[in-house]
């Protein structure tokens, strides 16, 4: 049975979630979550959807408040933020916890997804690309793979690490060819060599930078013999 036939309410959070309104979505799960026995595989398929609902909230929050940033040039308090973010990652890891016991491959490409996601809300890019590429281990589908395999491509371009993140787009554009979406293909055509330009633009930053500080720590020149 599905979660909504076992929990009717759960679609009001469904409804919620989809016109933003997160606190209400929220509660919902929050309801739910007490009369169900923690130790059920249910308790765990209601939480993932709590984590994700929070998740998406954080996000959404977070654009917001950068948006803010650049209209007031001020700075905002994220504590209720950082709060939220460790709330979704504890819910994600009895998540993930739980379903490695149960072998739901699905479920655990959708927790491994969110442990990514969090850890790039957090800009830990390095550990959120772990998280993804642990996901695509149990991406069992073309659609999920592609969008795991765009967020490891995002990771890349955030890090700087343009080759890997061609590497990336380049295996998206062969699941597209794969399902036969030649469009796609050309538009992941044109992110390989928009990426391949930014590569060489941060090379050649790079180069200047080095030589810019190289200069800057030479020694002065001795021209007092030079003078009569």
């Amino acid at each position: 049975m599905s979660l909504e036939e076992l929990y009717p309410e759960i679609r009001d959070a469904h409804v919620y979630s989809k016109h933003r309104k997160y606190s209400n979505a929220l509660q919902v799960y929050v309801d739910i979550l007490n009369d169900i026995n923690q130790d059920s595989e249910e308790y765990c398929s209601v939480l993932l959807e709590y984590a994700q609902c929070l998740l998406e909230s954080i996000m959404v929050q977070s654009e917001l408040n950068y948006l803010k940033i650049l209209q007031t040039r001020s700075q905002i308090d994220e504590e209720a933020i950082e709060e939220d973010l460790e709330n979704c990652w504890e819910s994600l890891e009895i998540c993930r916890i739980s379903f490695t016991d149960l072998n739901k491959r699905d479920k655990l490409c959708e927790v491994h997804k969110g442990l990514g996601d969090v850890l790039c809300l957090k800009n830990q890019f390095e550990e959120g690309k772990r998280e993804y590429l642990s996901a695509l281990d149990f991406a069992d589908d073309d659609e999920t793979c592609i969008e795991i395999l765009e967020c490891v491509a995002d990771c890349c371009r955030s890090l700087k690490k343009y080759d890997d993140c061609v590497g990336f787009y380049r295996q998206i554009k062969d699941v597209y060819a794969r399902m036969n979406m030649k469009e796609m293909e050309e538009e992941y055509d044109i992110l390989i060599d928009e990426t391949i330009r930014a590569e060489a633009a941060n090379k050649q930053e790079s180069k200047k930078a080095k030589m810019d500080k190289d200069d800057a720590t030479k020694e002065p020149i001795n021209v007092n013999h030079l003078k009569k």
